[in-house]
């Protein structure tokens, strides 16, 4: 009991916005959602500082080739301009997801591949053929875009098909951050 009310006063103290009042009867439920508010303002806060102080317009991809595959026209289209003002060089697009697996100069001309994980007939055909790729082409960074994921994964996780997961529709400042992240877990699995 001492230490509740001790880890309560810490609550108290961070002056956490509508903070819910500790019960006797129930202490590890008011905890948790002491813990979880505390959790939603640090993420709030340090998505703030992210915000602030990362320059969206900076280029950080100077000189990258890219190939966007599987977005229709318009999507890929977007998908490019916001490639170019973060530095792409180059992008080239086809909405043919079998140009991922049949072209043979994908690894020399290319640094990244952006496919649209929709566009595939179901997820166990494009985790197979992904495992398949990333085989193939291990050098590649390979960034997953699809409107049925639930959010952006940054995580090496999945790093048996792709280098970072994107929700669509895609915004420019989460495209950078996508982009730095899929860099820096692709050049993870070398060193």
């Amino acid at each position: 009991m001492k230490q509740d009310r001790e880890w309560c006063i810490g609550v108290a103290e961070c002056r956490v916005p509508d903070a819910p009042k500790l019960s006797q009867s129930h202490p590890s439920q008011a905890q948790k959602r002491c813990f979880d508010e505390l959790e939603l303002l640090f993420n709030r806060l340090a998505e703030a500082a992210v915000n602030n102080s990362s320059d969206v317009s900076a280029p950080i991809a100077v000189g990258a080739r890219c190939l966007v595959l599987g977005f229709a026209n318009r999507d890929a289209h977007n998908l490019t301009n916001m490639l170019h003002m973060i530095g792409f060089n180059l992008c080239d697009t086809c909405s043919d997801l079998t140009q991922l697996f049949v072209a043979p100069s994908i690894g020399g001309a290319f640094t990244y591949v952006f496919v649209s994980l929709d566009a595939f007939e179901d997820v166990d055909d494009a985790v197979e053929k992904l495992m398949s790729f990333r085989v193939k082409y291990p050098t590649l960074t390979v960034v997953l875009i699809s409107g049925a994921v639930v959010e952006d994964d940054h995580s090496p996780h999945r790093r048996q098909i792709c280098d970072a997961t994107l929700r669509s529709p895609v915004s420019l400042s989460r495209l950078r951050d996508g982009v730095l992240a899929a860099e820096t877990n692709r050049t993870a699995q070398y060193v």
